[in-house]
């Protein structure tokens, strides 16, 4: 069986670095108490199949694809990636919030968004 093993480090100023290995693990292998760390497996619910029934535009999928690596956008880093306004950015995630798929973090400039657990 293989197993993909992502780890996400966040500072203080959510500033993240990805670190990704793929290892082959027999079952029982790892154990989370193994490495001192709290070990959680996250499944990418959001095939493309299911984008489909979300009915999102083709700027929303781009961010969706995005925070997958880093596990979070902010409204500038969707303007950026969509080529979009901000005004058209924060309409997109705040419907991207109201259907579910991201969760919004924060207030105001300091708001970012995640990818909601799955419904």
């Amino acid at each position: 069986m293989k197993i993909r093993i992502q780890v996400v480090i966040e500072d203080e100023n959510g500033k993240t670095e990805k670190i990704e290995e793929i290892a082959h693990l027999e079952r029982g292998a790892l154990r989370p108490e193994d490495l001192g760390l709290t070990l959680t497996l996250w499944r990418d619910w959001l095939t493309p199949e299911v984008l489909a029934g979300y009915n999102l535009n083709e700027r929303q999928l781009k961010a969706v694809a995005h925070i997958k690596g880093p596990g979070r956008i902010t409204n500038s880093e969707y303007q950026e990636i969509t080529g979009g306004i901000r005004k058209t950015a924060a309409r997109d995630l705040d419907d991207l919030v109201e259907k579910g798929v991201f969760a919004r973090l924060g207030e105001k400039r300091g708001s970012y968004y995640i990818l909601a657990g799955k419904k």
